[in-house]
C-alpha cells in the first residue's frame, strides 16, 4: 500500500474511532427499550411511577418479612394498533444470601381506574407469552416463582393481563410478601432492601416510598445506622420520622426521588435501602428471623466496611481516574517525542543514502539483475506482495529466456520443462548468458526432481512439497540469495538491510493496536463502570497511538540501509516498476524490439504485475502475441507459448510456492517436534416492563 492508501485507511479508522464509541455509548444509554420491545423498535413499555409501603413484620411463625404494597404506573406506547400490548410486569429479586433465599408471595393485583376505584383481577395458572393466548386471559394475574436461570429465561416475577393498550398510561397495586430480608447476625441485625433496579430504572419519573418498622422492633437512637446506595450522588436523601408519626405504632422512613435525584450511570442502575441494628437492640427486628450460615458470627464491622467504601467511590475513583489521565498524558508525550524524534536518533547511528538523481519513469532494464534480487529491492522501501508465485514465475522465464530450460504446453493445464543441462556437463551447447544466484538454485532444483532432463510442473509441484529437508533448504537459500547479491554487489549495507524499516513497521502496528484497544474497546469497557472514560485519557492516548501509527507507517520506509550504488540502483529499478505499471508502456513508440519486451515481461512478473505487459505487447506487437514462433537472437520468443501468454505459469508457479512453503514448512515443524523435550456478598436487582 502507497502512502496515500496508508494514509486513506487510517484516517477511516481515526473516523471510525469516533463513530463507535459514541454508537456504543447511545445504545448503551438507550438500548435497554430493546429489552422488552414486541414487534417494533418504536414500541415501549416503561414503568415510570412507583409508589411503595413497605412494613416489617418479625412476627413468631412469620419469620422476618416486608409486607410490600406499590402502585406502578406504566407507558404503554405501540407503533401500531394492530400491535396491541396486553401484558406487563414487575421484576421481583430472587437471590440467595448467606444461605437463606430472598422469594416472594403475591398475594394480589388490581388495575386502579381513573376514578381512584380498583378492578381485582383473578389469579391465572398459566403463564402464557402468545399474545393469542394472552388476549383470552385478560384481567388475570399470573406469579412467575422461578426459580431463577436468565440462560432459561426464567425468574420470578408478577404478571398482569391487560386488554389491548394502544398508547395509554396505567396504574396497578400489587401487593406481596418479601421473605428472608432481614438477616440476623451475633452482633448485628441487617435489613437490605433492593427498592428498584436494573436497566428500565432510567426510565423512572418519579419514585417514592414508605418504610414502616414496627416501634417495638425499631431500635433506639443510636442502636441503628442506615444507608442508601444508588443513583449518580451514590445514595439518596430520606426523611426518618422522628418526632412525628406518619403511620400510628410505626417508625418511618420516607422516601421521594424527582427526576433531579434520577439520574443514573451504567454502574449505579439501583435504589437501596439498608438499615442495621447493634448494641442492645442488635435483634430488635429479627427475633423470629431464621438462621443464616452466618448467625454465630460477627458481621457489623464488614458492613460499616462496606457502607464506608460504597460512599467512597466517587472520591476515590475521581482520584484514581486523575492519577491515571496524568499518567496517559505523560505516556501520550513520551510517546510523540520517541516516536518524533526517529529521524534524528536514526540518523545519529546510521548513513542513509539518497539516489544521485531522482528518476519517477525508467524505461529501460538498468541492469541484467537477478529478478529475486530486483523484486526485493523494489519492495524494500515498500510493502512486497503477500503471494511470491512471481519470484518462481520469473526465475523459469528468466531461465527460458536465456536458453536453460525450455517450456512445452502439455495439456491444458501442464507443460513440459526440458533441462538444456549446461550446469552438469552433456552435450548441450553452453548459453551464452551466465545464471544470477537465483536461477542457479531454482535450476538446481529442477535438474534434482527431473527425469532425464524432463519434468511437468504438476510433478514438480509434487515432488517439492514431499522433499522436504531439500525443499526447507531451497526456500532458505532464495531467501539468503538477497542478501548474498546485496552485499557482494555492493547494493546493502548489512545483510539484514530492511532491519530498520522492520522494527518501525513493528512498532506502527503495535501503536494501531494500541489505538483500537483505547479508542474502542477500553472506552467501552469503562463505560459500564466508575473508571468511564478516564475524563477523556483514554481518547488521547489512543489518538497519540494512531498518529504515531501513521507517521511511522508513512516514513518507516525512508530507514532502508543501502548503499550509495543500491540507493541509485533502487531508484532505476523503481523507476522501471512505475512505468510497467503505467500505460506509458503502451503508448511509448521508442520500445519495438523483442528482446526487451521478454525482459519486461520477466521483471514485471517478479514484481507481481505480469498482466500489464501482455497487454501492452497485445496493443503494440499483435503479430508476436498471436503470431507463429519468431526469432530474436537465436532463440524462441517466450510469449509465443499461450501456457505463458495465458498466465497459467503464473498459476503453476503458484501452487510450486505453496509447495515449497508447505515442504519447508513440515520440515521445520518435524525438527522441532524431534528436538522437543516436555515438562511438565451480591443481591441481584430488578425492574418492571411489558410487551
Amino acid at each position: 500500500m502507497n502512502a496515500k492508501g496508508c494514509l486513506t485507511l487510517y484516517f477511516s479508522i481515526l473516523a471510525l474511532s469516533f463513530i463507535l464509541p459514541i454508537m456504543f455509548l447511545l445504545v448503551s444509554e438507550f438500548g435497554y427499550v430493546f429489552e422488552y420491545v414486541d414487534l417494533s423498535p418504536w414500541d415501549y413499555q416503561k414503568l415510570i411511577a412507583v409508589d411503595a409501603d413497605m412494613t416489617l413484620v418479625d412476627e413468631e411463625g412469620e419469620g422476618s418479612k416486608v409486607v410490600v404494597t406499590e402502585r406502578l404506573t406504566f407507558d404503554v406506547h405501540q407503533s401500531s394498533e394492530d400491535d396491541l400490548c396486553y401484558e406487563l410486569w414487575r421484576d421481583l429479586i430472587e437471590q440467595e444470601v448467606d444461605g437463606l433465599r430472598l422469594d416472594y408471595t403475591v398475594l394480589s393485583v388490581s388495575q386502579v381506574m381513573e376514578d381512584g376505584s380498583l378492578k381485582e383481577f383473578r389469579e391465572c395458572t398459566d403463564y402464557e407469552w402468545d399474545n393469542y393466548e394472552v388476549e383470552e386471559l385478560t384481567g388475570t394475574w399470573y406469579h412467575s416463582q422461578g426459580p431463577y436461570s436468565k440462560i432459561s429465561d426464567r425468574y420470578e416475577a408478577v404478571f398482569f393481563y391487560v386488554d389491548g393498550i394502544y398508547r395509554d398510561k396505567v396504574t396497578f397495586e400489587i401487593t406481596y410478601e418479601m421473605h428472608n430480608v432481614a438477616l440476623k447476625y451475633d452482633d448485628c441485625s441487617d435489613l437490605y432492601l433492593t427498592l428498584y433496579a436494573e436497566s428500565p430504572i432510567k426510565d423512572l419519573e418519579v419514585y417514592t416510598a414508605e418504610i414502616h418498622i414496627p416501634e417495638k422492633d425499631m431500635p433506639k437512637q443510636g442502636n441503628f445506622e442506615y444507608y442508601t446506595y444508588g443513583t449518580d450522588k451514590n445514595g439518596f436523601n430520606l426523611i426518618e420520622s422522628y418526632g412525628f408519626t406518619v403511620k400510628p405504632g410505626y417508625y418511618t422512613f420516607i422516601i421521594t426521588l424527582l427526576p433531579p435525584d434520577l439520574e443514573f450511570s451504567p454502574y449505579n442502575l439501583y435504589l437501596e435501602f439498608e438499615l442495621v441494628a447493634f448494641g442492645e437492640d442488635k435483634h430488635i427486628f429479627t427475633d423470629n428471623a431464621r438462621n443464616n450460615d452466618y448467625t454465630y458470627y460477627d458481621a457489623l464491622d464488614e458492613i460499616r466496611y462496606d457502607a464506608a467504601v460504597e460512599k467512597n467511590k466517587p472520591s476515590s475513583y475521581m482520584a484514581l481516574k486523575t492519577v491515571l489521565l496524568i499518567l496517559l498524558g505523560i505516556f501520550s508525550t513520551v510517546t510523540l517525542v520517541k516516536t518524533f524524534t526517529t529521524k534524528k536518533r536514526m540518523k545519529a547511528q546510521h548513513i542513509f543514502y539518497e539516489p544521485t538523481e531522482e528518476i519517477d519513469i525508467y524505461t529501460g532494464i538498468p541492469s541484467d539483475m537477478d529478478p529475486n534480487f530486483a523484486a526485493a529491492l523494489v519492495f524494500s522501501k515498500g510493502k512486497a506482495p503477500k503471494d511470491d508465485a512471481g519470484i518462481y514465475s520469473a526465475l523459469l522465464l528468466s531461465l527460458a529466456r536465456k536458453d536453460y530450460v525450455d517450456i512445452t504446453e502439455y495439456g491444458a493445464d501442464d507443460a513440459m520443462l526440458t533441462l538444456k543441462n549446461p550446469l552438469n556437463g552433456g552435450d548441450s551447447i553452453m548459453p551464452a548468458e551466465p545464471l544470477s544466484e537465483s536461477e542457479i538454485l531454482y535450476y538446481n532444483l529442477l535438474s534434482r526432481h527431473a527425469d532425464n532432463n524432463q519434468i511437468l510442473m504438476s510433478t514438480l509441484q509434487s515432488r517439492i512439497s514431499r522433499d522436504y529437508e531439500n525443499t526447507a533448504t531451497f526456500e532458505d537459500n532464495i531467501k539468503k540469495a538477497i542478501t548474498n547479491i546485496g552485499v557482494n554487489g555492493g547494493y546493502i549495507q548489512k545483510a539484514d538491510f530492511t532491519q530498520l524499516k522492520d522494527q518501525l513497521l513493528k512498532k506502527a502496528k503495535t501503536y494501531k493496536n494500541l489505538a483500537i484497544i483505547f479508542l474502542i474497546v477500553v472506552n467501552l469497557i469503562s463505560f459500564h463502570t466508575r473508571m468511564d472514560l478516564c475524563f477523556g485519557g483514554y481518547f488521547i492516548y489512543g489518538f497519540t497511538c494512531l498518529i504515531c501509527s501513521i507517521y511511522l507507517y508513512a516514513t518507516a520506509k525512508n530507514y532502508v540501509l543501502l548503499t550509495q550504488a543500491g540507493a541509485n540502483e533502487y531508484a532505476k529499478w523503481k523507476g522501471l516498476y512505475n512505468y510497467l505499471k503505467s500505460e506509458g508502456l503502451v503508448t511509448d513508440s521508442n520500445i519495438a524490439t523483442m528482446p526487451i519486451w521478454e525482459r519486461y515481461f520477466i521483471y514485471a512478473t517478479a514484481f507481481g504485475i505480469p498482466t500489464k505487459v501482455i497487454k501492452a505487447l497485445g496493443i503494440k506487437c499483435p503479430e508476436v502475441i498471436n503470431g507463429p514462433v519468431g526469432y530474436y537472437n537465436n532463440y524462441d520468443s517466450v510469449f509465443h507459448n499461450s501456457y505463458v501468454r495465458g498466465g497459467r505459469i503464473h498459476t503453476s508457479s503458484r501452487r510450486v510456492g505453496r509447495a515449497v512453503r508447505s515442504g519447508a514448512r513440515f520440515h521445520r515443524a518435524s525438527a522441532t517436534s524431534r528436538g522437543y523435550t516436555g515438562g511438565g456478598r451480591s443481591w441481584s436487582s430488578y425492574g418492571g416492563g411489558g410487551s
